[in-house]
């Protein structure tokens, strides 16, 4: 029954300070723009821009021993660089899978190696900065036949590193532990060691001078729901980082890719498996013809516009009709019922003919043809 205490004087509320506070009204630009300037700083060999998520990935090395990245994980992401041949300005367009992307941040933060397991052939690949000796326990390793317990055992010699940082990546981590199958023993102690390796990894040397990273394990799965659920999301050690869709301005950057030829040749050893480049579109820049491209692919991953892109050019068409190879490759047919002559006719006499029969209701009609 005791009355609370009074928090302050009663009376007339305190004057704002005169400063006022920052915001996009006050500064005149965007918190995406505010961001550039970052995401453009830790863009590596001159880079021009980093995906925001990739910004995440790259300050959370130093902050987060083990990642889970979810969401549109199996596309190409498109990499602008100033064009080395172009005139000042022009920037070619490169693609990268996930797992470039993941090795470019470990780069920059003075990773030495970064070792990737396929988890459905067993197989393991290395990649190296060339700047360093291989770490010692990566000299003998078997590249095939990489089962549970030897992933376990990779596991605990890649956080036990104390050489230069080293990260390991496990691009289909659903497919060692899936939700719906009962874990076998292997499988239980494989996420019971991750966990425990997460709350003991500590940080290592880098000789980039700045925050000391950790040796990183990072798991790959569309959605976190396919996981079991003895794997530990919610530890303190793991971040999770979703990689959305791509935007507009993303797919045109892709598109790019495909009409490079105003860029000059296109390095055949960059080019993702199963992805061609387009030498047609004379008449048009490689430019209008992305952004044509672009605009007729929303909710479409890079993978599927490069297909669309292709499609529209085995069968002939301009960027006029690129909406027709957009649709052909969503529902299996090109043909659009709203453009037939007769349809049109009724649309557009509609509001006449609704008139005649519904009377009084000029509003409700124009509104409903609209």
């Amino acid at each position: 029954g005791t009355p609370a205490p009074r928090t302050s004087a009663p009376g007339p509320s305190h004057r704002r300070t005169a400063n006022p506070r920052t915001s996009n009204t006050a500064t005149g630009v965007t918190a995406s723009d505010r961001h550039a300037e970052l995401r453009r700083a830790l863009s590596q060999d001159f880079r021009v821009l980093t995906p925001s998520w990739a910004v995440d990935i790259n300050l959370s090395l130093p902050l987060h021993p083990q990642m889970l990245l979810t969401g549109n994980v199996r596309d190409l992401f498109p990499v602008e660089f100033p064009a080395a041949t172009a005139e000042k300005g022009e920037t070619e367009v490169d693609l990268w899978d996930l797992t470039d992307m993941i090795w470019d941040a470990c780069r920059s933060r003075g990773y030495s190696a970064a070792a990737s397991v396929d988890v459905g052939t067993g197989k393991l690949e290395i990649r190296e900065d060339g700047r360093s000796e291989r770490p010692p326990f990566l000299e003998d390793l078997a590249t095939d036949g990489i089962d549970l317990p030897a992933l376990e055992s990779l596991m605990d010699a890649v956080v036990h590193n104390r050489e230069r940082p080293v990260a390991l990546i496990i691009p289909y981590a659903a497919r060692l532990a899936p939700a719906s199958l009962n874990l076998t023993q292997d499988g239980v102690r494989l996420l019971a060691r991750a966990e425990s390796l997460g709350h003991s990894a500590r940080p290592v040397k880098s000789a980039t001078g700045r925050m000391t990273p950790y040796n990183t394990i990072f798991w790959i799965c569309r959605r976190q729901e396919e996981l079991h659920p003895a794997f530990a999301l919610d530890s303190h050690a793991l971040r999770v980082v979703p990689i959305p869709e791509p935007t507009r301005e993303v797919r045109t950057q892709a598109a790019r890719f495909f009409y490079q030829d105003q860029l000059g040749e296109v390095d055949e050893h960059r080019v993702p498996r199963g992805v061609e480049v387009s030498r047609d579109g004379a008449g048009q820049s490689d430019h209008a013809l992305a952004k044509a491209l672009a605009d007729v692919t929303p909710g479409m991953t890079v993978r599927d516009l490069l297909s669309c892109a292709r499609l529209a050019r085995d069968l002939g068409m301009t960027s006029d009709n690129y909406a027709d190879a957009a649709r052909l490759l969503r529902i299996g047919t090109s043909s659009d019922s709203w453009s037939i002559g007769a349809l049109r006719a009724k649309i557009m006499e509609a509001e006449s003919y609704l008139g005649r029969r519904v009377l009084g209701q000029e509003p409700a009609v124009a509104k409903a043809v609209d």
